[in-house]
């Protein structure tokens, strides 16, 4: 399971900067405004959205590849899953609350075994093998079982299932190995796809399709690789979706191009670099926008607790009073992001206060907290991961805080290329700040990361204190009292000052004022907000 899991994490860094060019600015250098030129209007094609997506794919079978643009922003969105993660106006983000989407209903019948009511008249697109026939409890078995084949890069995903059986025509019933409370989120992920299994076995794969899938968006094919096109599903099983009639993910790779496109209105929507974000909106008051918190993505800062002077509790105190994550938020990011410790949330109610975070970070006697140490202790090496020109201002900016309070800092950078084995795996550091490892539930990074057992805990602290309270949540399936748990491990690792995320990141999006309905939930490869957007000329 071991080796399964670190593959799987493996090829979803492999993946993380076609993820990045998506979905972050984090992975290139920050650039300069892009100055507000004159648009050449273009009106507004009612029911039709053009949106970027940020490169072409090798290929298209969802099921091996991890890919998030696969997976939310092209041929992926075709597909239903058994579940969804709640999306729409009244829903607070971040959250991995979930929904039905296949389904009509499901119960817990014990602490591992689920029961799963399928909707009856669900059909597939009406496109050869397939041809618009039922979808049923044995297409969801064959799915499942599908991703679950242990080669394959999203299998993790879905490491708690057992046993799944089709009970009968709409009633599936699953069995896991121990209690998990991410469980439902899994089901939920954008990852988790059904397909269709005569569109699977027409050529062994569904790496040049056919796609084919139950959602409200019907494949229409790609135009001289330049995008990915979508007509709505008239037989989907929600009558008043999708809201639109045609969906178009261009392909724009370059990030000053799709800015381009979109001050030209060839873009209806766009997720746009926090310096530009903020021109924007100065320049057009009028376009709707939304500030996405993404708890579990950002950059992250470890001390190695086995590595001296970091195992004295007192130095990683001292330093933790020594930074100012805000400030370098606001130098660097243009007051985007905030402060957390690092992981996925289920819900908002999750994230620690910020007065919590700044009873630990920044604090008016850090400089006392450092002279107070013996002086072989104020030398410490920050390794920073060179990602592009923002993250090593970042780390010159940490470094610099951490002189001005009185350590000796040497800064040291490590390429992308070497940063996942040497950081994530290897633990060859004293005190690091770089991009997490790609984790999408709070059991894979408490289990992983925090716990002392975990093959992601490369900062050496251990505790069978935090381990119980990790235990304990990991299948704790009342949201209130593991969310309290939750909090409970956050504060220990704040007060034992070990790790954090000093930048977790916040994505920009803006749109013209003809767009309706977007509330994005990004969680976990999440895509079904776009299917309630809606274009009014």
């Amino acid at each position: 399971m071991r080796t399964r899991r670190i593959v799987a994490i493996a090829a979803a860094f492999l993946a993380l900067p076609f993820v990045l060019s998506c979905t972050s600015d984090e992975a290139t250098p920050t650039p300069s405004p892009t100055p507000m030129l004159p648009a050449t209007e273009v009106a507004p094609d009612t029911g039709v959205l053009n949106l970027a997506s940020p490169l072409t794919l090798n290929h298209w079978d969802v099921h091996l590849s991890p890919s998030h643009v696969l997976a939310s922003w092209g041929p992926g969105i075709v597909y239903s899953r058994l579940l969804r993660f709640q999306s729409g106006p009244d829903v607070e983000t971040p959250t991995q609350a979930t929904e039905c989407d296949l389904c009509e209903s499901w119960e817990q019948v014990d602490a591992t075994t689920y029961l799963f009511r399928l909707r009856e008249g669900v059909l597939w697109h009406d496109v050869a093998p397939v041809n618009g026939r039922e979808l049923v409890a044995q297409d969801v078995l064959y799915s499942l079982r599908r991703q679950l084949t242990p080669s394959y890069p999203n299998a993790g995903i879905l490491e708690a299932v057992h046993t799944i059986e089709a009970e009968d025509r709409y009633t599936l019933r699953i069995t896991l190995r121990s209690p998990d409370a991410d469980f439902l989120a899994s089901l939920a992920s954008g990852f988790t796809k059904v397909v269709a299994p005569e569109a699977v076995e027409l050529n062994g794969d569904l790496r040049e399709g056919p796609v084919i899938g139950s959602g409200p968006w019907l494949w229409d094919g790609t135009r001289d690789d330049i995008g990915y096109y979508f007509k709505a599903n008239p037989a989907y099983y929600e009558s008043d979706l999708p809201g639109l009639d045609r969906l178009n993910l261009i392909t724009i790779v370059d990030e000053f191009t799709r800015m381009a496109a979109f001050r030209t209105r060839r873009l209806d929507l766009l997720e746009a670099v926090p310096a530009d974000f903020n021109t924007i909106r100065e320049g057009h008051p009028d376009v709707g926008f939304q500030v996405y918190p993404e708890a579990g993505s950002g950059l992250e800062l470890a001390l190695n607790t086995n590595s001296p002077p970091l195992d004295d509790l007192a130095v990683r105190r001292a330093v933790f009073a020594a930074l100012d994550p805000w400030e370098a938020r606001d130098a660097v990011w243009d007051g985007l992001g905030f402060v957390s410790l690092g992981m996925p949330v289920a819900g908002p109610g999750w994230l620690l206060p910020e007065e919590e975070m700044r009873a630990h970070l920044a604090l008016p006697g850090a400089r006392g907290m450092v002279n107070d140490l013996p002086e072989e202790s104020r030398s410490l090496t920050l390794t920073v991961a060179d990602y592009g020109d923002a993250y090593l201002e970042y780390g010159r900016r940490l470094a610099e805080q951490l002189s001005r309070q009185g350590f000796r800092v040497d800064t040291r950078t490590v390429t992308p290329t070497d940063y996942p084995h040497q950081v994530w795996y290897n633990g060859d550091y004293q005190a690091f700040v770089g991009p997490i490892a790609p984790i999408s539930t709070p059991n894979m990074y408490l289990r992983s990361v925090l716990h002392s057992g975990g093959e992601g805990n490369t900062h050496g602290y251990r505790s069978d204190a935090l381990d119980a309270l990790i235990e304990e949540q990991a299948a704790k399936q009342d949201a209130a009292w593991r969310q309290e748990l939750a909090l409970a491990i956050q504060r220990h690792v704040m007060e034992q000052a070990v790790r954090f995320m000093p930048q977790t990141r916040e994505s920009t999006w803006v749109w013209w004022p003809w767009v309706e309905g977007f509330h994005a939930n990004l969680s976990f490869g999440e895509y079904f907000h776009l299917a309630r957007l809606r274009v009014e000329s």
